[in-house]
């Protein structure tokens, strides 16, 4: 009847119609309840991956809603961590269920750390709406409860909530002023969480040596935690940064290094971003088939863990095509992820997805539509406040193909963009490049 794996203490029915059975007997014979706060019993004290899941699960099965909370959300966060989010949101609603049994009031720990965990799957999901709304939630309970560490955590969602809609400002003021408090309390998980946060918001003005030093102290500060995860986000961060100033060897090592510790911890989001990333090193090398090769990887593993929606890889993808003059294939798919981010409210991917667009239209000489992109890309830009080198190349490279064919206004609109992009990023390569081009 039953399957024993060899050298490990678990099993399982031969038959899943064994277990259907004995589970409807059990409840037939009126000992359901029962049976389950046994199993809850048996493993109370057990040690392995799933045990707080089993037993909150058994739980919740037997009644027992008090104590089925603790084991329940751990479970939920173990899931979370691991990138399992359909897994973790079912935990979640199962813990929900528990709640509502006992009549919890709105104003309760239990509940408020439900909301964050929620928070934090919805924006997973590119649902930034819904995450707010859970973020808006927690904070309220937590400054009535007067819970400070969960009003820090519920404050990092909403920071990393805007980050991931492109509103730098607002998501760099959340971090700095939870930072502090975090640090005020000693709370080392938000300090940790606050620097890899900031990179990113760094990272958008182009200030790479103030990225660099958040990345070195969220690693020191996970390192002391002994996060294998939070590590690998931090080696992820500074490959980051010194892809961007064209470091590319060491890029590459402190991306392998973060791949190791995502797959040590079994972090599939993570590795999804180091292969978006490592993806990115072959496409600077010049290497695009690799590279092709890595977004799809990323974009493939980011689909079976339920993040369907997420953009980099896509748009990376299609910059890809771009180098190669592969101009429809960019252009279809740059059309989809502008789509996309429209719908999700992402204004630096809409921002990045127009200027592409602009670069297709100039290769097909369509000015008019060349015209647009660069226009709405600009605006956007200015919106979201993000700075970067590509975005600077793709209105350099749309306004030395409107030169080249007499366009004359638009390769001013599209060169003046490129040069304000180039000195807020303190480039001065960039800068005298363009200003020679505008003397022409």
């Amino acid at each position: 009847l039953i399957d024993v794996e060899p050298g490990a203490a678990t099993w399982s029915f031969a038959n899943a119609m064994v277990a259907e059975c004995l589970v409807r007997l059990s409840k037939e014979a009126g000992r359901w309840t029962y049976h389950n706060q046994i199993c809850a019993e048996i493993l109370e004290g057990s040690k392995g991956p799933r045990i707080a899941e089993r037993r909150g699960l058994h739980l919740l099965a037997a009644e027992e809603w008090e104590a089925s909370l603790k084991p329940l959300l751990e479970a939920a966060v173990s899931r979370r961590d691991l990138s399992d989010y359909p897994v973790a949101s079912q935990l979640l609603d199962a813990r929900d269920e528990a709640m509502d049994r006992l009549s919890l009031p709105e104003v309760d720990r239990r509940r408020v750390h439900s909301w964050v965990d929620r928070a934090r799957l919805a924006r997973v999901e590119q649902k930034l709406e819904v995450a707010d709304q859970w973020v808006a939630k927690a904070q309220d309970s937590a400054v009535l409860g007067e819970w400070p560490d969960l009003a820090r955590r519920a404050s990092i969602e909403g920071a990393y909530n805007a980050l991931t809609r492109g509103d730098y400002s607002n998501a760099t003021s959340l971090m700095v002023s939870t930072l502090e408090s975090a640090e005020e309390a000693g709370d080392s998980e938000m300090v940790a969480a606050c620097h890899l946060g900031l990179i990113s918001s760094r990272m958008s003005r182009g200030d790479t040596e103030g990225a660099a030093s958040h990345a070195e102290q969220a690693l020191e500060v996970y390192e002391e935690l002994g996060s294998v995860s939070g590590q690998g986000h931090a080696y992820r961060g500074l490959g980051w940064i010194q892809l961007t100033l064209g470091k590319l060897d060491e890029a590459r090592a402190n991306l392998m290094v973060a791949q190791d510790h995502f797959a040590r911890a079994g972090v599939k989001y993570g590795l999804a971003e180091v292969r978006n990333d490592l993806g990115e090193v072959h496409r600077m090398q010049g290497a695009y088939g690799i590279a092709e090769s890595l977004y799809r990887s990323s974009i493939e593993l980011y689909r079976t863990i339920g993040a369907t929606q997420v953009l980099t890889p896509r748009v990376n993808l299609a910059f890809a095509y771009m180098e190669q003059n592969r101009t429809s294939e960019c252009t279809s798919l740059l059309e989809q992820c502008l789509k996309a981010a429209r719908q999700q409210g992402r204004r630096s991917f809409e921002a990045s997805a127009h200027l592409g667009l602009a670069v297709c239209a100039a290769k097909d000489s369509d000015w008019d539509k060349c015209m647009a992109h660069i226009v709405w890309g600009r605006l956007t830009l200015e919106d979201s406040g993000l700075m970067s080198a590509e975005n600077g190349r793709l209105m350099e490279q749309a306004g030395v193909l409107a030169q080249r064919s007499g366009e004359q206004s638009l390769a001013r609109e599209c060169l003046d963009g490129a040069l304000w992009h180039w000195r807020e990023l303190s480039d001065q390569a960039g800068v005298q490049r363009v200003e020679r081009l505008l003397s022409q």
